[in-house]
């Protein structure tokens, strides 16, 4: 898996896909809009749906079940390594 760089404020999840399917940010961000999936909203979250949707768009299934985010600490080290280079630590 390449790592993508978020490429906008709220755009963690479009950027999370990207990686996941190895397409370019601008590509998941355009089938995104074209699902109505939207990122850039004020709040620095949001629902798993939308994810979801945009997961399945390129083929990828999820489990039904979702676990409740506890510790930052607790994400696996390849989402949080540009967040260590960088300094940013999330919410």
């Amino acid at each position: 898996m390449t790592p993508v760089v978020q490429q906008d404020r709220t755009g963690c999840g479009v950027a999370s896909v990207a990686a996941l399917t190895n397409q370019k940010h601008a590509a998941v961000k355009s089938a995104a809009a074209m699902l109505g999936v939207w990122d850039d909203g004020p709040r620095l979250w949001s629902p798993t749906t939308p994810m979801r949707k945009l997961l399945a768009f390129y083929g990828i299934a999820v489990r039904k079940k979702q676990d409740a985010f506890v510790l930052w600490e607790w994400l696996p080290a390849r989402i949080k390594l540009h967040g260590e280079k960088t300094g940013w630590r999330g919410i």
